[in-house]
C-alpha cells in the first residue's frame, strides 16, 4: 500500500468521533494491507517502529524536528520556531514546509525502514545523522505524508487509538463483527507485540491465535488483582486460598534464555547485544533490564535453557534491614549511575509466579503446581537477592486476618489472596487474586492510582516554577476514555515540580484528546498525553455530581508518588472506585 492511501486513512480516522465508525475504518486499513506490511503498518498507527517492549525511540526532539525543517525549506530555525508556537503541532507545521511536494512514491515499508534507521542512529554525531535521514525521508514525501511523519517522530499521532479499538478493528477485519476481540486480546497479552498478532491473523486467520505461547524476551501482560474490604470477604468469595504478602515495590517481570534474545527488523534478525540472556521488564513492559545489573548477573548463569517469572523487587534499606517506601525503591529506574545506585539502594526480588520453563507453557496450569515449580527452581539457584515469597495456605477468616496483621506489623502493606486453582491469566483482573491492604480511619481504604491527564500554572510561587497543580483522572474501561478525576495540589515540592514538569515536556499536547472526558470546572492550563500514572492519598472518597466525568469526588487529595510502574489502563477504575466509596462508608 502506498504511504499517502495509509495516510488517507488516518485522515478519516483523526476526523471521526465514533469509537465503533473509528474500528470500522481501521478494520477495512487492515484488510486492504498485504502479509507482509501488516505488521510495520501496526507500529505505525501506534507512532513507533517496533513494539513497545523494544527500547527502539527516535530520540529526536521537537527541536530537532524544527532546526531540520529550517534546512530543509531554508528557512532561519527562530521563524520555524515562531510557526511551531502558533501551530501547536509537529505535524502540521511540517505539512505546511512540504506545500509545494504533492508527489510521492513511498510504501509502507519504505517509511517504516526510513523510520526504523532513524530511530536505531546512535553515538557520535548522532544527531546530525538523524537529521539528514530526516531530511531525506522529507524529500520524497507528500505534504499529508510529511503531517504523520512529523507527528510519529513528535509522539502525537492525534488518532484518540487505543489497543482496544484495534483488537476490535482486527476482530472486525478477520470475521465481520466483535467476535474474535477477546480472542485477540488474550492473545496480546500472551505476546505484547500487536504487529505480530495482526501479521499472523493476516496470514493464518484466527484459530492460529489461540495457539500463542509465552516467549522469553516478549513481555507477558500482567496478571492484575482485585480488592476486598475484609479477610471475612476473600473467604467467602475463594474459600480455600494461598496468601502471598504484597509489597509496595517495582513490579518486575524477568525472562532469562540460555540462547539470548533476538530482534526481526527490516535488516533481518539482530541479536540484543547489550542484554545477553536476560531481561527485565516493567507492569507495562518497559525494557528495564539496565537498571538491574545486580539482578542481571544474579540470574544469568542459572542452569537451564529458559523461564520467565513475575515478581516484585523492594529496596533493603542498608543499616535497617527494612524494606524502603516505593519513593526510594523506584530510585533505581535510571539511566546512569546504575552501578553505584545499586549499592546504594540494594533490593531483594520477590518471586510470586512463574508462567514458562524450558519452553513449557505454564500459564494454563493451576497456581499450586507452579509454586512447586517455581521453588524448585529458585530454592537451587536463587540466593540471596532472588527469593521466593513467603506462602501460606489459609481455610479460615481467623488465619487469614492473623497473616495480615503479621504482615502489616513488618510494614509490609497487606496480603494477595489467591485461589489454589487460579491460572495465570494475562492482562487480567478477576477475583482470582485478591488484595487486602491495611486502611486507617483518616484516610481511604486504598491510594487511588491515576493518570496524569494536564496541570495547572498556579499562582504566586507555584505560578513562577510553572505548575500549581496537577490534573489526575482514571480510565473508564466499559467506555475506553479517559475521565477526569481530582486537581491535585498537595504534596508538591519545588523541587518535584521541577522534576514532574521536565518528566511531562515530551507528553505535552496543543488539544483535549478525543478519548479525554474532563469535568467542566477541571479544564488544565497545559494538557499532557495519557502516560504517566501516579498514586494519591485523600481523607475520603464520595459520589459527586459536580465532577461529573467520573462521578465522584476526593476529599483533600494529595500526591504520594509520581511515575508508578503501571500502564495508564490500569489505573483504578470506576468500579473500584464505587467499592472504596462503600468501603469508607461502612468504617
Amino acid at each position: 500500500m502506498k504511504f499517502s492511501k495509509f495516510c488517507s486513512y488516518l485522515d478519516k480516522i483523526e476526523n471521526e468521533s465514533s469509537r465503533n465508525e473509528m474500528s470500522l475504518i481501521l478494520a477495512e486499513l487492515i484488510k486492504n494491507l498485504s502479509k507482509d506490511e501488516v505488521r510495520n503498518a501496526i507500529y505505525l498507527l501506534l507512532g513507533r517502529t517496533a513494539p513497545l517492549y523494544v527500547a527502539q525511540e527516535f530520540n529526536f526532539s521537537a527541536r530537532s524536528i524544527i532546526k531540520s525543517l529550517a534546512k530543509f525549506s531554508g528557512k532561519d530555525t527562530e521563524i520555524v520556531t515562531k510557526r511551531f508556537k502558533e501551530i501547536g503541532d509537529l505535524g502540521n507545521l511540517t505539512e505546511e514546509y512540504l506545500a509545494e511536494q504533492k508527489g510521492s512514491s513511498l510504501d509502507i515499508n519504505d517509511v517504516h525502514s526510513h523510520l526504523e534507521k532513524l530511530a536505531r542512529i546512535s553515538g557520535k554525531n548522532s544527531q546530525k545523522l538523524k537529521q539528514d535521514q530526516y531530511i531525506d525521508l522529507l524529500k520524497k514525501c507528500s505534504e499529508q505524508e510529511g503531517r504523520y511523519i512529523g507527528r510519529i517522530i513528535g509522539g502525537d499521532m492525534r488518532l484518540g487509538l487505543s489497543l482496544k479499538t484495534l483488537f476490535q478493528a482486527l476482530s472486525i477485519s478477520v470475521n465481520g463483527d466483535n467476535s474474535f476481540k477477546d480472542q485477540i486480546e488474550y492473545a496480546y497479552g500472551v505476546k505484547a507485540d500487536p504487529g505480530l498478532i495482526a501479521e499472523i491473523l493476516k496470514e493464518s486467520g484466527i484459530d492460529t491465535i489461540a495457539d500463542l505461547r509465552p516467549e522469553p524476551g516478549i513481555p507477558i501482560a500482567s496478571k492484575l488483582v482485585e480488592r476486598e474490604s475484609s479477610s471475612a470477604n476473600i473467604i467467602k468469595r475463594v474459600g480455600e486460598c494461598l496468601i502471598q504478602p504484597k509489597f509496595d515495590g517495582l513490579r518486575v517481570q524477568i525472562h532469562f534464555s540460555q540462547k539470548g534474545f533476538f530482534e526481526n527488523t527490516n535488516e533481518g534478525e539482530l541479536p540484543i547485544d547489550r542484554v545477553k540472556k536476560v531481561r527485565i521488564f516493567s507492569r507495562n513492559m518497559e525494557d528495564m533490564t539496565d537498571m538491574f545489573p545486580d539482578v542481571v548477573k544474579a540470574i544469568e548463569n542459572f542452569p537451564v535453557q529458559s523461564f520467565i517469572v513475575d515478581g516484585e523487587a523492594i529496596g533493603i534499606d542498608n543499616l535497617s534491614g527494612m524494606y524502603m517506601a516505593f519513593q526510594d525503591t523506584i530510585r533505581r529506574k535510571r539511566k546512569h549511575d546504575v552501578e553505584s545506585i545499586s549499592k546504594d539502594y540494594p533490593l531483594q526480588v520477590n518471586l510470586f509466579d512463574i508462567m514458562e520453563l524450558e519452553g513449557r507453557d505454564l500459564t494454563r496450569l493451576g497456581l499450586e503446581e507452579r509454586m512447586v515449580l517455581l521453588k524448585d527452581l529458585i530454592d537451587k539457584n536463587g540466593g540471596d537477592l532472588i527469593r521466593v515469597t513467603e506462602m501460606s495456605k489459609v481455610d479460615s477468616e481467623e488465619g487469614l486476618e492473623r497473616l495480615f496483621t503479621d504482615y502489616v506489623a513488618k510494614g509490609l502493606e497487606g496480603i494477595i489472596a489467591k485461589s489454589l486453582n487460579s491460572k495465570y491469566d494475562p492482562g487480567t483482573r478477576n477475583y482470582d487474586w485478591i488484595k487486602l491492604k491495611a486502611s486507617s480511619k483518616e484516610e481511604l481504604i486504598d491510594t487511588v492510582d491515576a493518570v496524569v491527564m494536564g496541570y495547572y500554572v498556579g499562582t504566586g510561587a507555584r505560578a513562577k516554577l510553572g505548575m500549581g497543580a496537577l490534573l489526575a483522572g482514571i480510565y473508564d474501561r466499559k467506555l475506553d476514555r479517559y475521565v477526569s478525576l481530582a486537581k491535585v495540589g498537595s504534596g508538591l515540592s519545588d523541587e518535584g515540580i521541577r522534576r514532574y514538569l521536565k518528566a511531562m515536556e515530551p507528553f505535552k499536547l496543543s488539544e483535549i484528546p478525543k478519548n479525554y472526558e474532563i469535568s467542566s470546572g477541571l479544564i488544565p492550563d497545559v494538557v499532557i498525553s495519557p502516560k504517566i500514572v501516579i498514586s494519591i492519598a485523600a481523607d475520603s472518597i464520595s459520589r459527586s455530581k459536580m465532577h461529573e466525568a467520573a462521578g465522584f469526588s476526593l476529599r483533600f487529595p494529595r500526591l504520594i508518588v509520581f511515575g508508578r510502574d503501571k500502564a495508564p489502563e490500569d489505573t483504578t477504575s470506576l468500579e473500584e472506585l464505587e467499592k472504596m466509596c462503600l468501603i469508607k462508608s461502612r468504617s
